[in-house]
C-alpha cells in the first residue's frame, strides 16, 4: 500500500504558480534553484523543497510539474540515484515494485545482502528476497551470504520462483 498523500489544492496551486522544472532541478520565479539536501531515515540523501511550511520531495514536484498530476504511487529513480531528479530518470511504481528494485545482488532482482543489527553476535549477514519477503538464510560473513545466493541460483536457475 502506497503512503503517498496528495497535498491540498492550495499547495499544488502554489507549486504550479511559483516553481518551474528544468534539467532535474526546481527553480522559483526569480530563476533561483530551490531545495535542500535531507538525510532520510535509511541514511540516504534526497532533495526536499519547503513549500508553505511543508517539506516536499523534489522528485514529487518534478513529477507534478511535468505530468500535471501528483503521483499516487512511489516515485522510483531508474538509476537508483536519489539525487538524480531528471524527469527521464523517474517512474511511478507500486510499493512492491519499489521493494523489488531496492536491493539487487549482481542483477538478480529481489536479493539483498544486509548486515544484521538485531543479533550481530549470532548471525551477522542475512540474505532476503525483497519481493516475497522470504529470508534465504543468515550467515556469519558477507562472503558466505553471497555464496548462498550464487548456490541458490545455480540449483534453481535464473528463472527461480519462491514457494
Amino acid at each position: 500500500m502506497s503512503k503517498i498523500i496528495t497535498p491540498p489544492k492550495e499547495i499544488l496551486d502554489y507549486i504550479e504558480n511559483n516553481y518551474y522544472y528544468q534539467e532535474g532541478k526546481i527553480y522559483n520565479l526569480k530563476n533561483e534553484e530551490v531545495g535542500f539536501l535531507h538525510k532520510r531515515f535509511d541514511k540516504k540523501w534526497i532533495y526536499k523543497i519547503s513549500v508553505s511550511k511543508r517539506k516536499v520531495m523534489r522528485s514529487h514536484i518534478v513529477w507534478f510539474l511535468t505530468q500535471k498530476y501528483w503521483p499516487t504511487m512511489e516515485i522510483d529513480h531508474k538509476d537508483r540515484n536519489q539525487l538524480n531528479d531528471l524527469y527521464d530518470n523517474l517512474r511511478e511504481v507500486t510499493d512492491a515494485e519499489q521493494q523489488q528494485n531496492k536491493n539487487n545482488y549482481k542483477g538478480h532482482k529481489g536479493f539483498s545482502v544486509e548486515e544484521r543489527k538485531d543479533k550481530p553476535r549470532i548471525f551477522k549477514w542475512r540474505v532476503r528476497n525483497q519481493t516475497n519477503k522470504v529470508t534465504l538464510g543468515n550467515y556469519d560473513s558477507r562472503e558466505k551470504a553471497i555464496e548462498a545466493i550464487d548456490e541458490w541460483i545455480r540449483l534453481r536457475g535464473e528463472e527461480w520462483k519462491w514457494g
